[in-house]
């Protein structure tokens, strides 16, 4: 029988003979020194002779003395473990307590108020955990959005055998690329309200896209979702993003911010993230240090362990030798949720998993009916917008009562009405929304594809408008070669002579007045623009000295602007655009060689200047 040698207040020290087969992670339970029941958790053995030495920690309540030496620990009561771990009896269930094969349950609004991570290495079966808590959140119709750089997660529309889910996806994604999307991957075309409903998960279907637009998609949808959220104007949310390394690393990029302030604000307005990662000591420290909540599956990369151990209250080094050993499906949870860390057997999945090295998951390839799957997410769809439009009348409901206890005391204390006024005319809004909620995803679809259209049109034409001007330059450059042989072979040896006539002078020197008008920082962003193919005035900015924050940087990019130095090219985008500026006023003047030259002469003032 397994007996303590020695103890403190906090855990205690044990012999046991090898039978009694009690291993790290399992729970114990000993009477107390005086009166009742105490569970602790066995978190280190090893041998010693014939017999075993283990360590146990105390967990819940600790009693007011050391244990009594040779005092004999048995197996903890499966009852009396669950009320110590303070677990509710119902709730999300991820699987089942290692020890003893009983379902684990974790309380929803703790779940989604806390940010987690979901860490392990490469095949030890992170995805398939992530699968099953967002199949959880299913059950309780707690909004998630998911950011899917490898197409993993659309599976959740089919089950394992081929038929449809009971779960509402919308799967945003490159359509030329995946067919089986449900709506286009355009920032211009999603709106947030769409994102983030009550029932439904939306993922973000990044396969197939570049790594500089899966940043920025990243990054303004995230933005925009939070500042929704903190409106009041979408329920709360949980985030889950795979690859979470990528978005969030130790070098600066643009979703990384975003990312930070979700997961130092986003608990307090009920917007939290799932972050899942094989590398979790790539994260960026300041974010990984916001986590309130891990399940930890297999990982062997020390760094990794160490940085896991760090963040996770409740693990000392102790444990980095059974984060080592975890199998397959089996996992450490430990954070907020939980009173000690605690091994789970995950449960099996109710839809198709999917790993993202065996492609992008399409529907069509995996579904027994694709037909059925689309019709049970149409029903699903119309269960969703029932739900929204039922946020919305109580929201209402909120306002009508709001107002109505407003119109009371404003008539007690003999105020005017304006305030009721203004509450009514925020509950005529909000049916107004109610009733063009319909009409404006019918409106959406018809708008993008005559947009669509309207751009394929201008497209053939700025094209055919190319074409032309190609021809008559060709045109023109061969008359002006059977002109005079004599005047050709000056041309040739002498290109750069152009700049010694009138017009082209008076036009550089033009040009050269309006460079030297502009500023430091005006100056300064036009150069960024030369050397960069697209970017934004914060950018720009930022590259001429000032604060990417600063109001000045729209007052300077207006004058770039007004004088057609730069262009805008998409929302949030600009280009540089001096070079067409002075191709415009020598076009028809001289050819494109000369041209080219006088270009030249005018950037070399611009970086020789703004060098200096």
């Amino acid at each position: 029988m397994a007996s303590i040698n020695q103890s403190s207040t906090l855990g205690f020290e044990l012999e046991m003979d090898y039978d009694e087969g009690f291993v790290e992670g399992d729970f114990v339970q000993v009477p107390g020194p005086t009166d009742g029941e105490y569970v602790a958790q066995i978190t280190h053995t090893e041998t010693s002779n014939d017999h075993i030495e283990a360590s146990a920690s105390v967990i819940g309540s600790y009693p007011d003395l050391p244990f009594r030496q040779g005092t004999e620990v048995e197996k903890a009561d499966e009852r009396l473990v669950l009320e110590t771990l303070t677990l509710p009896p119902d709730g999300i269930n991820i699987g089942t307590l290692r020890s003893f094969g009983t379902p684990l349950y974790l309380s929803v609004e703790k779940f989604m108020e806390k940010q987690m991570g979901v860490f392990g290495r490469t095949g030890s079966g992170k995805s398939y955990t992530a699968g099953v808590l967002m199949e959880e959140l299913f059950e309780y119709e707690q909004p998630m959005v998911i950011i899917d750089p490898h197409g993993e997660y659309a599976s959740l529309k089919v089950r394992p055998d081929g038929e449809a889910s009971d779960y509402r996806v919308v799967e945003y994604a490159d359509i030329e690329f995946n067919s089986d999307a449900d709506r286009d991957l355009d920032l211009d075309s999603i709106d947030p309200l769409d994102l983030s409903r009550p029932g439904q998960a939306t993922v973000l279907n990044l396969r197939g896209v570049d790594t500089e637009r899966q940043e920025d998609i990243v990054a303004t949808l995230l933005d925009a979702l939070f500042l929704a959220r903190k409106r009041d104007r979408i329920p709360a949310t949980k985030v889950f993003l795979e690859e979470a390394h990528m978005f969030a690393p130790q070098r600066k990029n643009d979703p990384r911010s975003i990312i930070e302030n979700i997961a130092k604000e986003g608990r307090k307005f009920g917007f939290t993230l799932a972050l899942i990662s094989q590398r979790p000591s790539e994260i960026y420290p300041n974010i990984r240090a916001q986590l309130q909540a891990f399940t930890i599956h297999k990982l062997t990369d020390d760094t990794d362990i160490k940085k896991i151990i760090k963040s996770a209250e409740g693990l000392d080094s102790s444990w980095g030798t059974q984060i080592q050993k975890l199998q397959t499906g089996e996992v450490l949870f430990v954070g907020d949720v939980i009173a000690s860390p605690t091994f789970v057997n995950v449960r099996e999945r109710r839809t198709k998993h999917h790993e993202g090295s065996e492609g992008m998951f399409q529907t069509s390839d995996h579904a027994r009916d694709t037909a059925a799957v689309d019709d049970r997410q149409t029903e699903l769809d119309e269960e969703v917008t029932a739900a929204t439009v039922a946020r919305l009348k109580e929201r209402i409901d909120e306002l009508e009562t709001e107002r109505d206890r407003l119109r009371e005391q404003l008539e007690q204390e003999g105020e005017t009405n304006e305030r009721i006024s203004e509450l009514e005319t925020t509950v005529d809004a909000q049916r107004n929304e109610i009733e063009e909620l319909q009409s404006q995803i019918r409106d959406r679809e018809a708008s993008i594809e005559e947009l669509e259209t309207q751009l394929e049109k201008r497209e053939q034409q700025i094209q055919e408008q190319r074409n032309k001007i190609q021809q008559l330059r060709a045109e023109r450059d061969a008359l002006g070669e059977g002109a005079s042989s004599s005047t050709s072979s000056e041309a040739e040896d002498g290109e750069g002579d152009i700049l010694d006539h009138p017009y082209v002078d008076r036009v550089l020197a033009r040009l050269r007045e309006e460079l030297a008008s502009l500023d430091k920082y005006e100056r300064g962003m036009l150069e960024f623009f030369l050397y960069n193919e697209s970017g934004s005035i914060e950018d720009a900015y930022f590259h001429a000295g000032g604060s990417p924050n600063s109001s000045q940087r729209y007052e300077k990019a207006e004058t770039l602007l007004e004088k057609n130095f730069i262009r805008k090219r998409k929302r949030g985008k600009y280009v540089y655009a001096l070079d067409d500026l002075i191709e415009d006023k020598l076009n028809d003047f001289t050819d494109q060689g000369n041209i080219d030259v006088a270009i030249d002469t005018i950037e070399d003032d611009l970086t020789s200047s703004a060098g200096s």
